[in-house]
């Protein structure tokens, strides 16, 4: 099982959150795609059923972006990080999403999340 992350765009908070997540034991081999290239990047070719992928959305026209494009995403597990300024988190739903936490929140139960993911596959 591979961990990817993914953005609709470029911006100093998706680079930072994806920083944080590089930095933890579990996810320092997460392969980071590129922004609003909707999988169609190199990094993308590696990309199998089931995989982890993290979706971040800073703000509602991001999350609009990512459930426009949600099909290309059905066959992942999904973690979805929302902006703390969002108002329509509900939203985020529409990805089936395994988590959603917000942008403040500690990467640490992500990393914990992905950690019981690759136990469960490892079973």
């Amino acid at each position: 099982m591979n961990t990817f992350f993914y953005a609709t765009r470029n911006s100093e908070d998706a680079e930072g959150f994806a920083e944080k997540l590089l930095a933890c034991e579990t996810l320092s081999d997460m392969t980071i795609l590129p922004a609003g290239q909707r999988l169609c990047g190199r990094q993308s070719l590696s990309l199998r059923n089931g995989d982890v992928m993290i979706l971040f959305a800073q703000t509602e026209a991001d999350l609009a972006t990512l459930i426009r494009e949600r099909d290309i995403f059905l066959e992942f597990r999904i973690i979805l990080i929302l902006g703390t300024d969002m108002q329509e988190k509900a939203d985020g739903h529409t990805l089936r999403p395994r988590y959603i936490s917000e942008v403040e929140n500690t990467v640490i139960n992500i990393e914990k999340i992905i950690s019981k993911m690759q136990s469960h596959e490892s079973q």
